[in-house]
């Protein structure tokens, strides 16, 4: 109950939701190293793999960075584990921002840094609404891009990413 957002991030926890929410939303970590050195690293770059960081020795997270979203922006976040409080065995972030021309799939709790779904948000960029057809398009997609990922996901855990990025699409559509 005493941790804090940036060291979640930090920590680069793979089942986090914190990090995977930074990636979903564009975020940027600052960070500040000896002699007053500062750097911004956007958030899908600053986890590089599991419990793994770009920050350098003797550097610090001072700071996350997250852009306005407009009004009409619209959100989905859906995550599986055994009970709750747990950390994730899957979790998947839906965002869309119309007036910002802005969508994004993120899925966490791969083993590793969390996975942008270029093939499967370019469906949910282009979906009016919730339907069968897009739910097909969809797995279709998230098929492709965890198949693509260098992780090796077996039948099991791709089941149960197809299931997370459904239902958060899904939400983001509602």
């Amino acid at each position: 109950n005493r941790g804090t957002i940036g060291g979640s991030v930090a920590l680069a926890d793979p089942s986090s939701d914190w990090v995977s929410l930074m990636v979903a939303l564009d975020a940027a970590v600052e960070t500040q190293g000896p002699a007053e050195a500062t750097r911004s690293i956007a958030a899908r770059d600053f986890v590089v793999g599991a419990y793994m960081t770009a920050l350098a020795e003797e550097e610090i997270l001072t700071a996350l960075v997250v852009p306005r979203f407009s009004a009409s922006a619209r959100f989905g976040h859906y995550k599986m584990c055994r009970k709750t409080g747990e950390y994730a065995s899957s979790l998947a972030i839906a965002v869309r921002d119309e007036e910002r021309n802005y969508c994004r799939i993120v899925v966490g709790a791969t083993g590793g840094a969390p996975l942008i779904l270029d093939r499967a948000q370019r469906v949910f960029d282009h979906a009016d609404g919730w339907s069968e057809d897009v739910a097909h398009t969809l797995r279709d997609a998230t098929d492709a891009d965890l198949a693509a990922a260098d992780f090796n996901f077996d039948a099991f855990d791709m089941d149960v990413h197809r299931a997370s990025v459904r239902d958060a699409v899904k939400e983001a559509l509602a």
